[in-house]
């Protein structure tokens, strides 16, 4: 199929088919932080960390104290994974951790 054809059937379809739970459908690639955290490819991260505390500090550590590139990471992974888990625990202990430094 061109370029031209899967455009205009894109064009054709109604606008809900079109964005009713695309992101449920799409499967992250594991990378960066399966690699800065160690975890072999074909294991989840919810895998090997059990406590969002445990996760976000193991991820700091590993990103040399960032804390802002730790809670992107975590932000981005938690929300193209919509099941509640591990990540997104992680993500709100960052949370915690950026309101008790503006305190």
């Amino acid at each position: 199929m061109s370029i031209l054809n899967e455009l205009q059937e894109f064009m054709d379809t109604p606008l809900n088919e079109k964005t009713d739970k695309w992101v449920q459908k799409v499967k992250p690639k594991r990378g960066k932080m399966h690699d800065l955290l160690n975890i072999p490819e074909d294991k989840t991260i919810s895998s090997k960390y059990k406590s969002g505390e445990a996760l976000a500090k193991a991820l700091i550590r590993a990103l040399n104290g960032d804390e802002k590139k730790a809670s992107s990471m975590l932000a981005f992974a938690a929300n193209a994974d919509s099941a509640e888990n591990v990540l997104d625990s992680a993500l709100s202990y960052m949370k915690k951790i950026g309101d008790k430094k503006k305190d």
